[in-house]
């Protein structure tokens, strides 16, 4: 098995935060950013432990691209890494 850091974006929605994974399409929540990164991760770790490896193969992308009104680049500041992950 080897480790592999995925994206979580993090946003502050009414009293909690939404995180969310695009490499994988997965998103999950929590009352502090530390609660909702630790629960994206608990939820990518129950993805890999049930899904097929095709799924796997399909959802992973290797370059996430976000959208401005000028146009789509490549994000580097958004990204957090979520650590310790297994695939």
């Amino acid at each position: 098995m080897k480790i592999k850091n995925f994206t979580a974006i993090i946003q502050q929605e009414d009293n909690g935060y939404v995180s969310f994974c695009p490499e994988l399409d997965i998103a999950s929540q929590g009352n502090t950013i530390q609660e909702a990164k630790m629960n994206l991760s608990e939820a990518i770790q129950l993805f890999f432990e049930i899904a097929s490896s095709d799924e796997i193969n399909e959802r992973l992308s290797s370059e996430i691209y976000m959208g401005t009104p000028q146009g789509s680049y490549y994000s580097t500041i958004l990204k957090q890494p979520i650590e310790n992950t297994i695939c």
